[in-house]
């Protein structure tokens, strides 16, 4: 459990004031240093995700060309068998 403690009128009034400058300076740096870091790394999951389309439409692309290579090979293989089973 949680154990109370008393504090001051006084500490009760600063408890929801701004931070002193110094500490409200440093604050507004780490904000702005993570939103740079969130950018980066936005920029970098959308090259990743530009890098993994392109290489999806080339492996579709590879796909279709051995698939009809496939086919043109196929014609020639029965075309050979046909010419072979007449002599």
């Amino acid at each position: 459990m949680t154990e109370w403690t008393e504090i001051s009128k006084k500490q009760y009034d600063e408890f929801g004031k701004t931070p002193p400058a110094p500490a409200l300076a440093e604050l507004e740096k780490r904000i702005k240093d993570l939103e740079n870091s969130v950018s980066i790394a936005l920029e970098i999951q959308d090259k990743y995700q530009r890098e993994n389309e392109l290489l999806k439409k080339n492996f579709q692309i590879e796909r279709e060309t051995h698939q009809a290579d496939m086919m043109a090979k196929d014609i020639e293989i029965g075309r050979l068998m046909k010419k072979i089973n007449l002599k």
